[in-house]
């Protein structure tokens, strides 16, 4: 079995934490986990119903009215105060249901939606019990941090591991259709579609990532027609290409923060493919399923450190990345404080353990959340360029197990 052979490549007894969850077993139920992550969709859900304002959700729930009418999807409206719609049309046309629920139900079912979504993607990793715990554990705080934001990151980040998930257990199809749907909620949501080389059945996986995200961006021509989904498209377009000043979390505004460096986001974009890829160049590491979660957990952490957009909200994306990256990196004084760090400046300094005064004139300015995964981001990469001694190799021939 494969699990079998997965499980005895990552020992359980190496996963951060594993003397308080050996001693806590309960921590480790799949049931405890999934209940964890329901009280705490559930505990962003309710007070945003009450909050006054027009919010993501909000957004999200108009943007059907706004294409079944065939008004731009991509454009402010007076009494819709807020942030620009910015998914595609694809993506408007699965808000049907919130729309024609009641916000007071809606609203709850579209939280438990992204955070019940990656426990579940998690949970069907091959791993240990004691590691998919220390993942889902560590990633909470953030976790509930874009759940309170009304955010699509939960169910983004459960699409590209699951896409994950699906390669390793040899199902090509599946893990397009998760790939078409990551990409029509967040663009870089296809990057997931990198981890196919690693599997023999990748022309397959490649062709039915373009049918079927093809076949997703057609679909809302049912209530648009064929025209006004192309005016859609073209607004998402233009609206794609002058959305391009960066937020002081992505690595181009951090740069201009604290270097003054002012580069152009396509450059620095080009040059991260350019070193994500570099692995990809050692085919004999392929085998390695400790690798290949090392590259996931790498492409995690590229699509927040190189999205010239990534917000707050975006960095669950990145946690669970660390969270892989520290379920596989060896024991050592350095894991420990790096994964210390990161949970402090990541996920705590941007909530009300921290000071409200020091998050408004440092925490903020100085782009501090952003710190750590600028740090174990490249970190990853050379883990993977430089390998490590004694790791099992799942296949001799280069090929991931099925």
């Amino acid at each position: 079995m494969i699990e079998a052979g997965l499980e005895r490549s990552i020992p359980s007894e190496k996963v951060p934490g594993a003397r308080l969850l050996a001693a806590f077993p309960w921590l480790c139920r799949p049931e405890f986990l999934s209940s964890l992550y329901a009280v705490l969709a559930l505990a962003a859900a309710i007070p945003a119903l009450f909050r006054p304002g027009f919010g993501n959700f909000d957004i999200f729930r108009h943007s059907f009215v706004h294409l079944v009418d065939g008004s731009g999807l991509y454009r402010h409206y007076p009494d819709e105060p807020g942030d620009l719609f910015k998914y595609s049309p694809a993506f408007a046309l699965a808000m049907a249901p919130f729309w024609l629920m009641p916000k007071w139900l809606g609203l709850p079912v579209w939280s438990l939606l992204n955070a019940l979504a990656p426990a579940l993607a998690v949970n069907r990793m091959a791993l240990s019990r004691e590691a998919r715990a220390f993942i889902l554990l560590f990633s909470t705080v953030e976790l509930f941090i874009s759940l309170q934001n009304l955010q699509s990151n939960g169910l983004v980040v459960a699409l590209m591991i699951g896409t994950f998930v699906a390669l390793e257990r040899d199902r090509p199809v599946v893990a397009a259709l998760l790939v078409g749907l990551a990409f029509h909620i967040k663009l870089f949501g296809i990057a997931a579609a990198v981890l196919c080389v690693f599997h023999r059945r990748r022309t397959i996986f490649l062709l039915a990532s373009l049918m079927i995200t093809t076949a997703l961006g057609l679909l809302p021509a049912s209530v648009t027609g064929f025209e006004g989904l192309v005016s859609q498209y073209r607004g998402w377009l233009d609206m794609v290409g002058h959305d391009q000043l960066p937020n002081n979390v992505s690595l181009m505004g951090f740069l201009d923060v604290w270097f003054g460096l002012k580069l152009p986001n396509a450059w620095l974009q080009i040059a991260g493919i350019a070193v994500l890829a570099a692995p990809l160049l050692r085919r004999q590491r392929w085998g390695d399923f400790g690798w290949r979660l090392t590259y996931l957990s790498s492409v995690l952490m590229w699509v927040v450190v190189f999205n010239h957009k990534t917000e707050s909200p975006t960095f669950v994306i990145a946690m669970f990345g660390v969270a892989l990256w520290a379920v596989v990196e060896p024991p050592s004084l350095a894991r420990s404080v790096l994964l210390a760090v990161a949970f402090v400046l990541t996920s705590l300094s941007s909530t009300d353990v921290v000071p409200r005064r020091l998050r408004q004139e440092f925490v903020r300015p100085l782009a501090i959340k952003a710190v750590p995964i600028f740090v174990l981001w490249p970190l990853s990469v050379w883990r993977l360029l430089a390998g490590r001694r004694g790791e099992p190799d799942a296949s001799p021939r280069g090929e991931a197990p099925t």
